[in-house]
């Protein structure tokens, strides 16, 4: 493993003054119709968070929020994201890492995995 980054939020939905700093109209418009808002958000931040975590110490750069688009399978427990600005050094860690979402009865979250390997060197 090269990095690694977890987020652990209680489940809760996100109130709708936040949803545009967390993603963008886009973003909104992906989420699933039968879940509600407010918590696709929720684990949209959560996605995000850990995606930052794991790609900070390999490339130093802070993102913002939407800076990334996360795509959310909650069926199936796995994420995906992109970073919007191509040549950004987070772009190859994005590609290539393994994003996996879970919860409990109280909590969600989000995983990302970077192995050894697989992106910068």
């Amino acid at each position: 493993m090269l990095a690694i980054g977890i987020d652990m939020e209680p489940m809760r939905s996100i109130e709708p003054g936040l949803w545009r700093v967390i993603c963008d109209t886009q973003e909104l418009r992906k989420f699933p119709a039968n879940r509600p808002l407010g918590l696709s958000v929720l684990w949209a931040f959560s996605a995000k968070e850990a995606f930052y975590k794991a790609q900070f110490p390999l490339t130093g750069v802070d993102l913002d929020f939407l800076d990334v688009d996360v795509e959310l399978d909650l069926e199936r427990g796995r994420f995906s994201v992109r970073v919007k600005t191509p040549e950004h050094a987070a772009c190859d860690i994005a590609e290539k890492g393994i994003g996996r979402l879970w919860s409990s009865g109280s909590h969600l979250g989000a995983t990302w995995l970077v192995k050894q390997g697989d992106c910068i060197g």
